[in-house]
């Protein structure tokens, strides 16, 4: 029995957490609904999290909001910094809503427009008002200047033969001539972190 009602609270803990990913990762076909459909009961769950060792940080990772290339289905990467559409503000408000529930103190971002903005906007929605720091490590992968801007169906297969000798250990591979190498995207995300 002890053990049935803990993997019952366990499934009810996923099933919380699986809302909220849900509900701060909307699809831009739900564009035309009024964000108030989405409410917020659910971020309950971010209470379900264990408590931290004293030697410990919880970092939550966050992806900017919606821009008008990502609605077009467009390659950004870090060579295009379009700002984000109203759409993209209101993930944002809502992504705030969601850090107020767990009070952060620093919410840090890289340089590019839509994570700025991301941050600002989801910042303006925490009651402790945490600080902003931008960090360009965090900048997104360079997908190199051929992809940018392009029509992410176009160039699907060519990023798809990437990621797959990245997946295998070749981390060599580049994204052309000009692109980052799967071995510079890790060195610098674990910079980042070490950073933070």
């Amino acid at each position: 029995n002890t053990h049935l009602r803990s993997t019952n609270v366990e499934l009810e803990v996923w099933n919380r957490r699986k809302a909220l990913i849900s509900s701060l990762t909307l699809p831009a076909t739900r564009l035309s609904r009024p964000m108030t459909v989405y409410g917020l009961d659910h971020l309950d769950c971010l209470n379900d999290l264990p408590l931290l060792d004293i030697d410990s940080v919880r970092l939550f990772l966050c992806r900017h909001g919606q821009t008008e290339y990502n609605r077009l289905q467009c390659i950004q990467g870090a060579r295009v910094d379009p700002p984000l559409n109203e759409f993209g503000r209101q993930q944002s408000r809502l992504l705030g809503q969601a850090l107020d529930r767990i009070s952060p103190s620093l919410i840090v971002h890289s340089p590019l427009l839509r994570s700025v903005e991301t941050a600002q906007v989801a910042a303006q929605e925490v009651s402790l008002c945490p600080k902003l720091q931008e960090l360009d490590l965090l900048a997104s992968i360079d997908y190199e200047s051929v992809a940018k801007g392009a029509k992410i169906q176009d160039v699907r297969p060519k990023l798809r033969l990437i990621y797959a000798a990245w997946s295998i250990g070749n981390v060599d591979t580049r994204m052309a001539g000009d692109g980052e190498s799967g071995r510079e995207v890790l060195e610098r995300v674990g910079r980042a972190l070490s950073r933070m």
